[in-house]
């Protein structure tokens, strides 16, 4: 099995400069986009750890909040998804690291593959 993101037609050419525009829906919209702050591909990192998540609780994040509590909540940095009981430590870990409110200290796509390739070998033994 193969995994593969996508962005549902919303892709453009990524100029070299960082985008500052705020667009994405609250769910998975990373605190610095919310913040209104130069954004770039830690942003992704952060939406797709909100999917994982998504994945794991078999639902969305924060049901019981409205829209703007939400951005409100991600945009300070202390609202983040709980993590599900039964999550595997390295999968929680993971997740932790790449919602991080400081994008700079998110762990890249490339970091990311290594923990997963990993982490999907001791699920298959």
């Amino acid at each position: 099995m193969r995994t593969k993101i996508g962005d549902f037609g919303l892709s453009k050419f990524r100029d070299v400069g960082k985008t500052m525009s705020i667009c994405g829906s609250p769910l998975w919209v990373a605190p610095e986009v919310l913040r209104g702050e130069k954004y770039g591909t830690p942003c992704d990192v952060y939406s797709f750890s909100i999917i994982v998540w998504e994945a794991l609780a078999w639902g969305e994040p924060y049901p019981e909040l409205g829209s703007s509590d939400i951005m409100n909540g991600v945009a300070g940095g202390n609202l983040r998804p709980t993590v599900p009981d039964g999550t595997p430590t390295a999968l929680a870990r993971l997740l932790e690291d790449c919602w991080t409110k400081k994008q700079d200290q998110r762990p890249t796509f490339n970091e990311l593959i290594p923990r997963l390739e990993a982490m999907s070998k001791d699920f298959a033994a």
